[in-house]
């Protein structure tokens, strides 16, 4: 079953918030895909028609992306490709939503 996690940041000291000191921009979300890969919104990345861009959060990390848009839009649009929230987290200054796809 293929999880999502969905961070967001709203420090200025995100490295240390986090503490994983591996850089991550401030008021940025990130969306790290773990599990099996979910081809069509793959190909929707690649094609453009979201606008996230792919970045290295962790060494053993899945597929990672980063984007400009809140969290809220970054929910509303996995949740419109069939992903349900099924975890929430805070730890400091980030906010960290987990989310799985039963369809696939």
């Amino acid at each position: 079953m293929p999880y999502v996690l969905v961070r967001h940041f709203h420090s200025l000291s995100n490295r240390q918030a986090f503490g994983t000191g591996y850089g991550m921009d401030i008021r940025r979300t990130y969306i790290e895909f773990q599990g099996e890969s979910d081809k069509l919104l793959s190909q929707q990345i690649e094609k453009r028609q979201l606008s996230w861009d792919p970045v290295q959060i962790h060494p053993r990390s899945g597929n990672a992306y980063r984007t400009e848009d809140p969290p809220y839009v970054v929910l509303n649009q996995l949740e419109s490709r069939g992903y349900k929230v099924v975890g929430t987290h805070t730890v400091k200054e980030a906010c960290m939503w987990t989310l799985s796809n039963t369809q696939m």
